[in-house]
C-alpha cells in the first residue's frame, strides 16, 4: 500500500515515517509540511492512503477535500487532528469516522486504523476474486451441460 504523509510538522512527519516504515505492506513514497503540495503529489502519485494533517500551511482541510475531489482519486485518508485522527474509508465524504487517540510519539493508534484499512482492502480483495472464481465454475458447469446433452 503506497502512503503520502503530510504534516506542518517534521517531528510528528517523521514519526508517522518510522511507525509506517515498521509494516511491510506499506511504502511511504511522498512526505509533504504544506497542503498545497501534498494535494499536488496525490494527484500525481495516486497514493493508497494519504495521511494528513487538518491544520496545514497553504489550504484548510475543506479546500484540500475539494481539491482531491476534482479527480478521479481513489484514495483512502486519515485526517490527524491536533490530539486525535479521523478516520475516513474513502474521498472524505461524509462518512462514517472514528476518533483515534494519538500523540506525536504513540502512533499505535493510528497504525491500528492503517491495520485495519489493509483488512478491509484484503477482504475486499478476496470477495472480488471469489466472485470471479464463481463466475467462472458457472462457465465451466454451463460448458459441461452442454457437452453431456450433445
Amino acid at each position: 500500500m503506497k502512503v503520502i504523509l503530510a504534516d506542518h510538522s517534521p517531528i510528528v512527519l517523521e514519526n508517522l515515517k518510522e511507525s509506517i516504515a515498521k509494516h511491510s505492506e506499506l511504502k511511504v513514497i511522498d512526505t509533504h509540511l504544506n497542503a498545497t503540495e501534498a494535494v499536488n503529489a496525490i494527484k500525481k502519485q495516486k497514493p493508497d492512503l494519504a495521511i494528513l494533517d487538518i491544520k496545514m500551511p497553504g489550504l484548510n482541510i475543506k479546500e484540500m477535500i475539494d481539491e482531491m475531489n476534482e479527480g478521479e482519486q481513489d484514495v483512502k485518508f486519515i485526517i490527524l487532528r491536533m490530539n486525535s485522527a479521523v478516520s475516513s474509508k474513502s474521498k472524505l465524504v461524509q462518512s462514517e469516522s472514528e476518533d483515534i487517540e494519538t500523540e506525536a510519539k504513540d502512533m499505535d493508534p493510528l497504525i491500528r486504523a492503517i491495520e485495519g484499512m489493509i483488512f478491509a482492502e484484503k477482504a475486499k480483495d478476496q470477495a472480488e476474486k471469489t466472485k470471479q472464481s464463481h463466475k467462472q465454475i458457472g462457465r465451466v458447469n454451463k460448458f459441461s451441460k452442454k457437452a453431456i446433452t450433445h
